[in-house]
């Protein structure tokens, strides 16, 4: 089979099972296959497909994420490396790496907590070089999949394994920038792809999903600098909350991610 006829059946299987961009995702899948571009696929339609391919859809049919299937994803227009054991970047998060890098300071020494891929990280740490970022992570496994990309983008970073801010020692950053699990247990409205398969120590927290973020409140005023800014990405309608925990000792304003959700919550320290 050709890889024009591939595609199209491919496609027609993953439109079945109401997956979104499904000639995108199957063109994904082949050029994946075949260790191609997928402009090469447009090139070279005649191309025969491999029966790699064939595995590859029936992953993504389970529910498998494709971007855990390809082991990439795009974040901010860079490619990151994902596993199973990082969330999966997402456009929403964008957000907070605009914080991030607007409200660090010149020659501030930053941290993205909870770093998972590190896109938040290595991203601020390539957009902003005046900066110096620590990730951070709960996870060696996370820690791994953050270096392996901080390599291969050129990100001059430093690592450390931390729960949360424990480790570190007082007024150690200017900035701390925090993607948290914020996810309720048994929140309904998550989607059952990434209950079943992004890391769950990255996902869910007691408290309705605040018990992370009340951890933080209460730590973050002994870790940052006077006037130090802690920048939080937040679940829906968990944005009033979170800015109510942190109002006694932080100055709180509150950005809108691209869908025009309360999505991060900035809070310069007093």
């Amino acid at each position: 089979m050709n890889a024009d006829e591939w595609i199209a059946r491919a496609s027609a299987t993953l439109a079945e099972q109401g997956i979104e961009s499904p000639v995108v995702e199957a063109r994904s899948l082949l050029a994946y296959a075949l260790s191609v571009p997928t402009a090469a696929l447009i090139a070279h339609p005649d191309s025969l497909a491999p029966p790699e391919a064939d595995a590859l859809l029936q992953r993504r049919l389970h529910g498998e994420p494709l971007a855990y299937i390809l082991g990439r994803k795009e974040f901010a227009g860079r490619e990151f490396s994902v596993s199973r054991d990082v969330l999966i970047p997402r456009p929403e998060t964008e957000v907070l790496l605009e914080e991030a890098t607007s409200s660090a300071p010149e020659g501030a020494i930053c941290l993205d907590l909870g770093a998972g891929s590190g896109c938040i990280g290595v991203s601020a740490a390539l957009e902003r070089p005046d900066t110096r970022w620590v990730l951070s992570d709960v996870s060696m496994p996370a820690l791994s999949v953050a270096r392996e990309n901080a390599r291969h983008l050129g990100a001059d970073v430093a690592f450390a394994q931390a729960d949360a801010l424990a480790a570190f020692r007082e007024r150690s950053f200017q900035l701390i920038a925090c993607n948290p699990p914020y996810v309720a247990l048994g929140d309904e409205r998550l989607e059952d792809s990434v209950r079943r398969w992004e890391p769950a120590v990255a996902l869910f927290a007691e408290e309705g999903g605040l018990a992370f973020v009340r951890r933080l409140a209460t730590d973050a005023p002994r870790v940052l600098e006077p006037r130090g800014t802690l920048a939080l990405e937040v679940g829906i309608g968990q944005a009033a909350a979170v800015s109510a925990m942190l109002e006694r000792r932080f100055d709180v304003r509150i950005r809108l991610d691209y869908a025009g959700v309360e999505r991060v919550v900035i809070a310069a320290l007093r």
